[in-house]
Formats: C-alpha cells, sequence, structure tokens
C-alpha cells in the first residue's frame, strides 16, 4: 500500500500544477494536512461499520481526493461514491480509480442538490462524508435523503465559527431528524478542525 500511496501523492502534486487541487502552500504539507483528517475518518469507518457487510459511503465534493478517494485505498472492503461537480477534478479522481484498478469506487461529475430525489441514491449509504464543502445548514438538507436509517453523515469544519454554524442550523436538524452524536477534535492547523458526527434517524425510501 506505501507504493500506492506514494503514486496518489505523486499525482496529485503533478496536477496541481495546471488543475488547483490543493494551495500551493500546503504541497510540502500534505500527509500532515490532508493525510492526517482521512486517517481520523478510517477510526469512525471502523468503530461503526457494519460487520460482514460491504458498507456503502458517499463522499460529497471529493476536489483533491480527501477524503474519500483515500479512503477507497485504505478501505476496499468498503464502496464509495465521489461526488465532484467541477469536472476536472472528478476526471483526476477517475484517473486514479483506473490507474489502481479501485474496484470499490467510482466518480460522479454532480451536484449533491439534486442525487437525493433519484433512486439509485435515495436511502442508499451508510456513511457521508464531506469535507470544506458548505455551511451546515444546506448540506444536512441535501445530505439527508442519500444516507439510510441509522446511517452516519461526518463533516469536517473548522473550529472557528462552529458554535455560530450550530446554533444557524438548529431548525435544520430538527426538521431533518438527524441527531448530533458527537463533536471531536481532529487538528490544530488552520484554526483548528474537528469532525461532526450525526446519526439519520429517518428512513429514506
Amino acid at each position: 500500500i506505501r507504493m500506492t500511496l506514494f503514486f496518489f501523492t505523486e499525482q496529485l502534486v503533478l496536477t496541481n500544477k495546471y488543475i488547483n487541487l490543493i494551495s500551493k502552500k500546503t504541497e510540502f504539507n500534505i500527509y500532515r494536512k490532508h493525510f492526517l483528517d482521512t486517517l481520523t475518518i478510517v477510526i469512525f469507518f471502523k468503530c461503526f461499520e457494519k460487520k460482514k457487510k460491504k458498507n456503502a459511503c458517499v463522499d460529497i465534493g471529493t476536489g483533491s481526493g480527501f477524503p474519500g478517494l483515500l479512503l477507497s485505498i485504505l478501505l476496499p472492503e468498503s464502496f464509495f461514491l465521489l461526488v465532484e461537480s467541477i469536472q476536472k477534478k472528478s476526471y483526476f479522481h477517475g484517473k486514479i480509480i483506473n490507474f489502481l484498478f479501485l474496484n470499490n469506487s467510482i466518480t460522479l461529475n454532480s451536484r449533491i442538490e439534486g442525487m437525493g430525489k433519484l433512486k439509485e441514491h435515495r436511502g442508499n449509504y451508510d456513511f457521508l462524508t464531506a469535507r470544506a464543502v458548505s455551511e451546515i445548514n444546506p448540506l444536512i438538507q441535501f445530505s439527508c435523503p442519500l444516507v439510510k436509517k441509522n446511517g452516519k453523515i461526518l463533516l469536517f469544519k473548522q473550529t472557528k465559527m462552529i458554535n455560530e454554524e450550530l446554533n444557524y442550523s438548529k431548525n435544520s436538524l430538527k426538521t431533518s431528524k438527524k441527531k448530533i452524536k458527537g463533536i471531536y477534535f481532529v487538528s490544530s492547523l488552520n484554526n483548528g478542525r474537528i469532525i461532526l458526527l450525526f446519526q439519520n434517524k429517518k428512513e429514506n425510501q
């Protein structure tokens, strides 16, 4: 797996020269800034995954490949749908998937807003992940239809504005029947990073 991770990192840096995948300032800090977040998600998967079952995860706004693409490398027993609205980034995901023969993941060039209306996605995922995508309120609203009952939603947020965002999202959380299960500190980088863990209590059919 070491060579696989090296190839992924190498392609990320090379592609970043003509597609804006990550900040130029973080190219030399990829493992600490980006890999750390993803490794934290692996811990959650191991704690909450359903045993003897192939878990399905949808990663919203995969961007540079974190966490969804890297998760598909680290967790070959689970399935990952990588949703990205920017076509060039989605093409990058597809290139890595094809080269590394990642048969547990596919990339989808789309936006989350309309996915919950489609039968093939509605209530189809055990996990939903999102990193640096949107404010909590709209993200919860559009992610709700995608997750199975008792499915987990893992959102990466900066600690700086988290109290304000949570207060603003109170009504949305109540109406969508999602419950905050925990708030976990991940890193002190970039004003601090935390993971919000939600559990969906609604049956989506």
